[in-house]
């Protein structure tokens, strides 16, 4: 079988999957961003206040557009293994999770977007609300080279816990 170049070519810090048996990607004219970061958190274990804060000030910061408030959920009583707080944020450009390990201060922020956003703007970030050190990032594209992603519209309409005009 002949070697297919990879549709989402990023560089050393992708994750790497085989193209589809036919080496066509999926629906290549919708834009998808994936992105991973994780760390080692330097404050307190987070509590549910300091998870829905989080999520709302990083979708602030990269301007992304909240379809509702946060879920915020703990695991503890109902795992020996996960111990922390978690949290799952929608946005109108798709979403983003974090996840919290207390006894390892570990934790992982998720994001999946179909426009385009700034990993190092998620890193600093973490590390400034967090106090995260030993950070590590991965992200993932789709969609097809040399396209644009999609800019969020001009809008005049209130993001939920947003104000009006806020992107």
């Amino acid at each position: 079988m002949p070697k297919v170049p990879n549709p989402w070519p990023i560089g050393s810090n992708a994750w790497t999957e085989p193209p589809p048996s036919d080496g066509a990607p999926l629906c290549p004219e919708i834009f998808r961003k994936r992105a991973m970061v994780e760390g080692l958190y330097g404050i307190e274990p987070p509590d549910a206040a300091q998870v829905t804060a989080f999520l709302l000030g990083l979708s602030q910061r990269l301007g992304m557009r909240p379809l509702s408030d946060p879920l915020v959920f703990s695991p503890d009583r109902h795992s020996d293994l996960h111990h922390g707080v978690a949290g799952f944020l929608p946005w109108v450009e798709s979403g983003c999770s974090l996840y919290t390990w207390a006894p390892q201060r570990l934790f992982t922020l998720e994001l999946y977007s179909c426009r385009d956003f700034d990993l190092q703007s998620c890193a600093d970030y973490a590390r400034e609300r967090l106090q995260a050190r030993q950070l590590h990032s991965r992200v993932l594209y789709q969609g097809p080279a040399g396209v644009a992603p999609v800019a969020p519209p001009d809008t005049k309409e209130p993001a939920p816990g947003g104000s009006p005009g806020a992107a």
